[in-house]
């Protein structure tokens, strides 16, 4: 127990309001959870009622694009990541040596301004 132990030193300084004051029985204070619980539960139901709406506004919509197929002949990747994957490696390490060196340029720039 605390109350014997050298270590335990806090001692809580409660004024005289707070401690006439009637203590709260486990419902008054479950009160909290509950008002959040019902807070929380009118929000998901406001949710729901505006997506319900919004899925029965967007049923209504007409419009219905034709898209172009994906097997264009002449347009092709410059990146072939799926045809040739090799090249977008090179190209990625490509752009993070520059980036590098970007750095290192900027950091000899910057020394030798001060």
């Amino acid at each position: 127990m605390c109350g014997q132990d050298p270590q335990c030193t806090f001692k809580p300084k409660i004024n005289n309001v707070s401690a006439n004051r009637v203590a709260r029985s486990v419902t008054e204070l479950s009160r909290g959870d509950l008002l959040k619980r019902e807070t929380t539960q009118r929000l998901l139901k406001l949710r729901v009622s505006v997506e319900n709406g919004l899925y029965h506004e967007m049923a209504q919509l007409t419009f219905k694009p034709s898209v172009n197929s994906t097997s264009i002949p002449h347009v092709e990747s410059k990146l072939k990541v799926v045809s040739n994957p090799d090249t977008y490696v090179q190209v990625r390490v490509i752009v993070y040596i520059l980036s590098v060196n970007d750095v290192a340029r900027s950091r000899s720039v910057f020394k030798n301004t001060r």
